[in-house]
Parts: C-alpha cells; structure tokens; sequence
C-alpha cells in the first residue's frame, strides 16, 4: 500500500464548489491534500532577504516562517 498526495497553487482557478468537490474527493480517498504559497513576492519577504543579503543581520543560520492558517490569510488582507 502506499500513500498518493495532492499538491495545488493557491493561484488555482476553479470556483468554490469545485474546491468542495476536490476537499470531498480527497477525504473520501484518504489522500492528502495540500496548498502552496508563494511568498517570495510578498513585501515583508523582500525586505528580509534584502536585510540577509546586505549582511545587515550578521550571519543567519535559520529562518523559520509560521503563518496562522485560519479562513484570511495575512497575503490576501
């Protein structure tokens, strides 16, 4: 046996009774749906990166990027 995994783009253009039907779809089959985010583009990612590469914040290690998932997102306010 082994597990299939779906992976969609958030940019994904269908109307919300198809993305019931792909959630429904998905439980159904006991397949694991995911959503990507892009961020790169987002204002407050270029400035950090901006800040990493300028050296302003020394030598980074690690970054790690937690976002709420809730019914808004922080990309869509």
């Amino acid at each position: 046996m082994y597990c299939k995994q779906i992976c969609v783009c958030v940019c994904v253009e269908v109307s919300y009774a198809d993305c019931c039907e792909i959630v429904s779809a998905c439980k159904s089959s006991n397949v694991i749906l995911a959503v990507c985010h892009v961020l790169r583009y987002l204002p407050e990612v270029r400035k950090i990166t901006e800040l990493i590469r300028s050296g302003a914040l020394g030598d980074v290690v690690c970054i790690q990027h937690t976002e709420p998932v809730g019914r808004v997102l922080r990309q869509y306010l």
